[in-house]
């Protein structure tokens, strides 16, 4: 397994600029989230590091682990990584499982789950969903509430977070994931006076 110094070295390199840019500073804010909460940091900070370690070279990557790829996309519960929006998780939790030799299935599950979200997360899974949405360079509305939420709630944050996306994707006549949808459900449902 590579350092996390390593693997920012590697990533400085293989990333664009301001993707590498907007890895930090999720980083940085798994961290503060993470802290808040007393969940593990490092693993926080291991998954904020990889979880968009193949944006930008999703079919470079789609064809280095083909067979791994293709025996998981065919998957039920994957198939909506085939949406080219979306398939820089399911490559990305593949490139820091092959390339980066991450073996933590928290860590790998959180790279996979940041952009949808899924039924019944982790805590570290929510914290890196949350971290990318909300890292300091994002600008958009609703932002701000998210974050401050965030170091209350996980639970809330992620429902505010995914009913601004919802309307945002709708605005933009996109696919919804249904991951989403299922977990906004899901903690929607668990939350008493909802």
């Amino acid at each position: 397994m590579f350092s996390f110094e390593e693997i920012k070295e590697d990533l400085k390199n293989n990333l664009k600029q301001s993707r590498y840019e907007h890895t930090l500073r999720v980083v940085k804010k798994s961290e503060e989230i993470a802290s808040h909460f007393e969940v593990d940091i490092y693993k926080c900070k291991l998954a904020a590091l990889l979880h968009d370690c193949a944006k930008g070279k999703e079919e470079y990557y789609k064809n280095k682990y083909i067979l791994e790829y293709s025996n998981l996309i065919e998957k039920k519960e994957f198939e909506e990584f085939k949406n080219p929006f979306l398939e820089h998780c399911l490559i990305g939790y593949l490139v820091a499982k092959n390339h980066y030799k991450i073996e933590d299935k928290e860590v790998l599950n959180a790279i996979l789950w940041h952009t949808t979200g899924r039924l019944a997360m982790t805590e570290i899974e929510k914290i890196i969903y949350l971290a990318d949405k909300t890292e300091d360079g994002r600008d958009y509305p609703s932002v701000d509430k998210i974050r401050e939420k965030s170091l209350i709630d996980l639970n809330d944050a992620i429902i505010l977070s995914i009913n601004n996306n919802i309307k945002y994707l709708i605005e933009k006549n996109q696919i919804i994931s249904v991951n989403t949808i299922k977990l906004r459900n899901e903690l929607l449902g668990g939350i008493s006076g909802r």
